[in-house]
């Protein structure tokens, strides 16, 4: 308007005579302008406007308008809608008249005053009592002041006549106070009821003149005015009151809303103050992604008449079919709805529906306005928040990728920075196994993970599931919505999923796994989000891949030492059955197994014989009362091969029960050979679960391979030392028997014997060479 003002007054100059303005909220600005100006209105210049809003009645002066037929508008619209269904034309275009609402601003005086002069007029000449006219007169009245509560004007001619009967006033007072309390109540414009009595002055006094009840009812009639105008005082001042209050409640409305930083607060803040503004219901839909043209809206927050609304997180889903949800629109009362666009940078992004509570029309464009840039605001302090929190949660995966050297440490702690950080439902981590068959979680969040990783959860490579999916073509899966998602399985361990992301980890050209990210929302993750847990998985494959080979080399090392340790136990001179429990104590040390046992074949038997072990009291106890039998120990000796069992509770060949009790989760065992042949097994239990690429399954096929070569060499050295004790005994047996001969000769008659000490030998000749050809023999000659 200041801008209208300035261009007609002070560029143009030329001062017009009259101004039509566009709508009544611009024309109430243009007369406060014109005043500032020390212009008159309607003096110098006419000012009109459209609309017929509440305060263009409170203009100074009061505002000349236009009011739009809306409800002729609204029949209409209804019959061209209904004849559209019914496959009938309709009119290209419909002209309706809007009223005209006379008041000051244009130059004339408010029509109510012209009446309240109207000359006295006869109905109906040949009548002669008010009770013969009195359809008429209540015709009159209503047509000329647009009452609708014909009710209310026949209590009011019933106790005007009431009163002139019985010739006293205060009973009429007291009933047309009760009228007017009664029609405010109905939100009626009280200014209707001077018109009205104006009417009824017009016709009424026509029957009194000339008798005695003329002066009372002169009397009446201007204490009925006078009331009416008190009345009507005392609801402006009451509107005002209101006017006033409801400015406060905007105000601490719109600072809620400036204040809020989230959508949630900002929700929190709109579904409960907006009663104070006499709004007692409102609803906020959003469209996904910010597309009108989607299948589904969500309804974002809502106040019905119970109160605030409980939603789910992230608010109810909704076909765009439907304004509302159902229950959301009341069938048990006549209501009005008014529906605002929610707009950003031109752009709709949502639409508000409030109660047509309050009068003043203008209140729901401010408040769709304030909510509107409220929202903008708050989504742009969550992005900046959002990417806040990415730049820390990458820096903080990056300070762990390069300090923390345990994958298992490593991805349990990245896995529990992100949910933590991104407020998710949940998050996992999958590694493949060495056959490249399944990928194997290896690391999730809260009770669901703890559950998976009990039960060894792994999914197929390349089969129905995002995860393996994503693995078996190296590419992120994004689905914003699982229920539509052409590949994704349910996991009975995560019912509340909405959307999810599969994000390969690529190192040095390998897919090492993935990293599975759920949220309870739809529509949850932004392409900004997408990029920076890329990044972030991408840093986790790099991080992985290198403490995967720092762990393999440490593991060769402690391998390399132990089997050292090994060799040097099984070939010490201690025997086999001192050095099985040292072996035993050296592997459960360096792989931190929790406990084993050896088992050695009686070579007589052929059954397993428990060598040495490091178990509960229980189950030791159990295993030398009862033997090896049945055990898992016999089942790797019939099969002669290793069995891994990962997890005892779901994997187990017998029954488990026993180890389980005792906590153990998982089972390794190999046996023992020699040159095919088996000597025994060496059996391990775990109280974690294990998995397939555990690298403790080589170290104890490793010390099994020893073990067998000690087993072997210590029998040889004892069948070696059998046999030398053998030798020495025949040895020992022929010195016993020769020294018996000798004495039993030489005590015979024909024993001779000499002093000079021994016969001397005869010497024979040297064979030739010709013995030797004739023998075809190799012979010893002394020939050249």
């Amino acid at each position: 308007a200041e801008a209208a003002i300035k261009l007609l007054y002070d560029e143009r100059k030329a001062p017009p005579e009259a101004i039509v303005v566009a709508n009544d909220s611009l024309a109430i600005e243009t007369l406060a302008e014109l005043q500032a100006r020390g212009i008159s209105t309607p003096h110098d210049v006419i000012v009109t406007g459209f609309d017929n809003i509440e305060r263009s009645r409170y203009a100074n002066p009061p505002l000349t308008t236009a009011s739009q037929p809306l409800q002729e508008q609204a029949y209409q619209a209804l019959d061209l809608v209904l004849a559209a269904i019914n496959g009938k034309t309709s009119p290209p275009k419909t002209t309706l008249s809007p009223n005209l609402i006379v008041r000051e601003s244009c130059g004339c005086y408010q029509e109510n005053l012209i009446r309240a002069a109207a000359p006295i007029t006869i109905l109906k000449p040949d009548a002669n009592s008010i009770a013969e006219c009195r359809g008429d007169i209540l015709e009159h009245m209503r047509k000329d002041s647009g009452l609708e509560d014909t009710g209310l004007l026949n209590d009011f001619l019933d106790a005007f006549t009431t009163a002139l009967e019985k010739g006293e006033s205060r009973l009429y007072l007291d009933r047309f106070s009760q009228i007017l309390k009664e029609s405010s109540a109905q939100n009626e414009d009280i200014s209707k009821w001077q018109s009205a009595i104006s009417a009824f002055r017009q016709h009424v006094l026509a029957f009194l003149s000339g008798k005695p009840e003329l002066p009372l009812a002169e009397n009446l009639i201007q204490q009925s005015r006078v009331m009416t105008a008190e009345v009507f005082r005392r609801v402006q001042e009451n509107h005002i009151l209101k006017i006033r209050r409801q400015q406060i409640a905007f105000r601490n409305l719109v600072q809620a809303i400036n204040l809020a930083t989230t959508t949630e607060a900002l929700f929190e803040v709109v579904v409960r103050e907006l009663p104070n503004l006499m709004i007692p219901e409102v609803t906020i839909s959003l469209y996904p992604d910010q597309n009108p043209e989607t299948d589904t809206f969500t309804l974002a927050a809502a106040r019905t008449s119970d109160g605030e609304a409980q939603l789910p997180p992230g608010g109810l889903p909704y076909s765009s079919d439907l304004l509302l949800p159902p229950g959301f629109l009341s069938k048990d009362r006549r209501f009005a709805r008014i529906i605002k666009p929610l707009l950003s940078s031109g752009k709709q992004f949502g639409f508000i529906t409030f109660d047509a509570g309050s009068p003043d029309e203008s209140i729901y464009d401010a408040l769709t306005e304030q909510i509107s840039s409220g929202l903008q605001s708050t989504a742009m302090v969550q992005q900046i928040e959002q990417h806040s929190i990415q730049l820390q949660t990458a820096s903080e995966v990056a300070h762990a990728a390069s300090t923390i050297l345990d994958p298992k440490e490593l991805i349990h702690k990245i896995v529990n920075l992100i949910h933590e950080r991104f407020d998710l439902y949940y998050v996992g981590l999958f590694l493949t196994d060495r056959e490249r068959k399944w990928a194997v979680l290896r690391a999730g969040t809260g009770k669901p993970g703890r559950e998976m990783l009990a039960k060894n959860w792994r999914l197929e490579i390349g089969g129905a599931s995002m995860i393996g999916n994503c693995v078996a073509t190296g590419k992120p899966d994004i689905q914003l919505d699982v229920e539509k998602a052409p590949i994704h399985l349910r996991n009975p361990h995560l019912p509340a999923t909405k959307s999810e992301l599969a994000l390969p980890l690529i190192s040095r050209g390998e897919i090492l796994g993935a990293l599975t990210i759920q949220s309870t929302l739809p529509q949850a993750f932004s392409p900004e989000d997408i990029a920076v847990l890329q990044a972030m998985a991408d840093q986790i494959a790099v991080a992985l891949s290198n403490a995967r080979l720092f762990e393999q080399t440490q593991n060769a090392l402690l391998e390399t030492e132990a089997l050292f340790n090994i060799s040097q136990l099984a070939s010490s001179t201690v025997g086999v059955d001192f050095a099985l429990p040292q072996i035993l104590e050296l592997v459960l040390n360096t792989t931190r197994i929790d406990a084993g046992l050896f088992s050695i074949a009686n070579p007589k038997t052929g059954e397993l014989e428990l060598s040495a072990a490091k178990l509960p009291d229980p189950l030791h106890d159990a295993l030398l009362t009862q033997g090896l039998k049945g055990s898992l120990c016999e089942l790797v000796y019939t099969r002669q091969a290793p069995i891994i069992i990962y997890n005892l509770h779901t994997d187990s060949p017998i029954d488990a029960t026993g180890l389980i009790e005792q906590g153990f989760q998982s089972y390794q065992g190999v046996p023992i050979e020699n040159k095919g042949v088996m000597l025994g097994t060496f059996c391990t239990f775990s109280k974690r679960t294990i998995l397939p690429e555990d690298a403790t399954v080589h170290l104890l096929r490793a010390v099994g391979q020893q073990v067998g070569f000690a087993i072997e060499n210590s029998r040889l050295l004892q069948e070696t030392q059998a046999a030398l004790a053998e030798m020495e005994a025949t040895q020992r047996r022929y010195q016993i028997q020769a020294w018996s001969t000798y004495n039993q000769r030489r005590n015979s008659s024909g024993y001779r014997k000499t002093t000079d000490g021994l016969e001397p030998l005869k010497r024979r000749p040297l064979p030739t060479v010709q013995d030797a050809v004739q023998k075809r023999k190799p012979v010893l000659t002394n020939e050249n």
